[in-house]
């Protein structure tokens, strides 16, 4: 066999190895999800100028207004944030909830000085992932 003919064969098979060496893998492998939202729960964290407010009442209200124009309506529950002492301090947990329902949550917080009250509302249907109330 003339040795251009070998030289040929050789180029033709270490062409044909090189295709068969994929250098990605068949399966990837990546991190499972997160698990989704359930969409009848949510966690409220409670803020007054920057803090979180411990064992502050938030109040859960229906939509009394309409969906453009949401207003607090009929008190459904009132729910303490949690204690300073947990890991989820400042945070109140609401659950029952009906997934793209409007509701409203409101706080009033007592200022100590000067003396006086802060309110926080937030009335929504994207309430699944939690949010905050109050700045």
């Amino acid at each position: 066999m003339p040795i251009r003919l070998r030289i040929s064969l050789a180029v033709a098979a270490l062409a044909l190895a090189a295709c068969g060496n994929k250098t990605t893998p068949d399966v990837l492998v990546s991190p499972s999800p997160t698990p989704l939202p359930t969409g009848t729960t949510t966690t409220i964290t409670v803020r007054y100028q920057g803090n979180l407010l411990y064992n502050q009442p938030v109040k859960l209200w229906t939509n009394g207004g309409t969906t453009t124009s949401p207003q607090t309506g009929t008190l459904i529950t009132t729910v303490n944030t949690d204690p300073s002492s947990l890991p989820t301090g400042g945070q109140a947990f609401f659950s029952a909830l009906t997934p793209g329902t409007i509701y409203c949550w409101t706080y009033d917080y007592a200022i100590p000085a000067p003396p006086g009250n802060a309110h926080a509302q937030v009335c929504t249907s994207n309430w699944q992932t939690g949010f905050t109330l109050g700045s």
